[in-house]
């Protein structure tokens, strides 16, 4: 079986992936379809937009646009469960307001406790 997608790291936090452009490039080289990935590691509302800002700005900045998925992966357990989804809805409005509408939640299973209840599959 072939891959035909691709989701690559672009940030962390506030910062851009060093490697997110040259992996984005060669995977586009190779045919596959892009999105793109962001790591999580704020712990307020105020964090996650910024951090969405950044994910969003280096996104637009790499050639992405709104049919590329955006996937935030969310691992924070200290919040509970207000706590997260605030972020999350944050993180997530942000990303709508600066154009990128199609995006999704990454986690594992073991989270479901403490994650916004958006399904699981």
């Amino acid at each position: 079986m072939k891959a035909k997608a691709v989701c690559v790291q672009i940030s962390h936090g506030t910062f851009v992936e060093d490697y997110g452009y040259i992996n984005l490039k060669n995977a586009k080289a190779a045919g596959l379809a892009l999105n793109a990935y962001h790591f999580a590691q704020g712990t307020s509302p105020a964090a996650a937009r910024a951090e969405a800002y950044v994910f969003a700005k280096t996104a637009k900045k790499y050639g992405l646009t709104k049919h590329n998925a955006m996937v935030l992966d969310y691992e924070q357990t200290n919040l509970g469960l207000a706590g997260n989804t605030a972020y999350v809805n944050a993180f997530f409005n942000e990303l709508d307001r600066l154009g990128f509408t199609k995006h999704t939640l990454y986690s594992m299973a073991g989270w479901a406790s403490v994650l916004p209840p958006i399904g699981w599959i």
